[in-house]
């Protein structure tokens, strides 16, 4: 069954472990904030399935891997805030069919390529 949670928020903890993939079965979600936590491991490419995602900030933790493709399919993903990780590889290239993305902040990784 899926969830009808709009906002999470668990800004400036010290949660630590991966992001759960379960996020992904919260149909309604629109606003995913994880910023400044202890997480690790990678972005689940699950969260390409939050159909009325429109923000995700995952800046400041320690996620690693490359950023999920599936992401950019969210047609109201409008701000995307990965900044100060250690993600890395090359961005892919359906980011540049994001039109609908404002704001995207890839800034302090280990991005290699456009």
């Amino acid at each position: 069954e899926r969830s009808v949670l709009g906002r999470f928020n668990i800004q400036g903890n010290r949660f630590t472990g991966p992001i759960p993939s379960q996020f992904g079965q919260i149909e309604r979600l629109s606003y995913l904030q994880l910023l400044n936590n202890r997480l690790s491991g990678t972005i689940p490419t699950e969260l390409g399935l939050m159909s009325n995602l429109e923000r995700l900030i995952v800046s400041g933790n320690n996620l690693r891997g490359t950023l999920p493709t599936s992401l950019f399919n969210l047609r109201f993903l409008q701000r995307l805030f990965v900044q100060d990780n250690l993600l890395s590889g090359t961005l892919p290239t359906t980011l540049k069919n994001a039109w609908w993305l404002f704001v995207i902040d890839l800034s302090q990784n280990n991005f290699t390529g456009v």
